[in-house]
Order: C-alpha cells, then sequence, then structure tokens
C-alpha cells in the first residue's frame, strides 16, 4: 500500500521527503518479504539521487538484504540495467559481499558487479 502510494506520488510530482516517507513506511511493514523488496529495489531504480539520498537508510537496507539474500534468479534480472543514481547504492552493497556471492549475482546479470570481481 505505501509502495502504491508513492508510485502514485512520484508520478504527480517528485518530492524526494514525501516519497522517502512513503517508500520507508513500506520498508518497515515488510522488511524482508522478498516481493516487496524487489518491488522497492524497482521503484529505487527509477528514482532522482534526491529522492534516493532522503531515503538512504531505507534503501540500504533494501539493497543490501536483497543482495546478500535475495534469490539470484529475481534479483539478477532486476538489477540488470541500473540507474546512475542507484548504482553507488549497489557497489557499496556489492563490495561488502563475498566473492562467490557477487560471482552468482553476476552470473545472473547484476553487472554492476563486473568491475567489484576480486
Amino acid at each position: 500500500l505505501w509502495l502504491r502510494l508513492a508510485m502514485v506520488r512520484s508520478v504527480i510530482v517528485q518530492e524526494p521527503k514525501a516519497i522517502a516517507r512513503f517508500v520507508d513506511m513500506s520498508a518497515r511493514l515488510a522488511p524482508a518479504d522478498e516481493v516487496a523488496l524487489l518491488a522497492r529495489v524497482y521503484f529505487w531504480n527509477r528514482l532522482h539521487a534526491a529522492t534516493l539520498e532522503a531515503a538512504r537508510k531505507s534503501l540500504q537496507g533494501d539493497v543490501n538484504l536483497l543482495l546478500a539474500l535475495g534469490d539470484p534468479h529475481e534479483v539478477g534480472p532486476s538489477l540488470a540495467v541500473i540507474s546512475p543514481a542507484l548504482l553507488p547504492f549497489v557497489k557499496e552493497a556489492g563490495a561488502k559481499l563475498p566473492p562467490d556471492r557477487k560471482a552468482l549475482l553476476l552470473a545472473f546479470g547484476v553487472k554492476a558487479f563486473g568491475a567489484l570481481r576480486r
């Protein structure tokens, strides 16, 4: 519900603080639900840098959790193309992952990890 409200709000006008508040409520109500995480990351991938910065804590939690524990079959396609605004958050989370997890996500389409292989 909160994520849908954020999506509607972003279509009307992208008010970073308001959208961040709505997505934060979604994260509080469904913090580890993979479907909700994928939906939020899909939405994060379409927002401006100012909105992402306003929601930094929720965004980092979502990206960290999804990359660390998400099903690579789902995560790979959802992050195959990453916006320039979201890319620093994905790279930061990716830097914390074990090499085997990075390789697995890269194999399933998370191209941002190509430069992170070690």
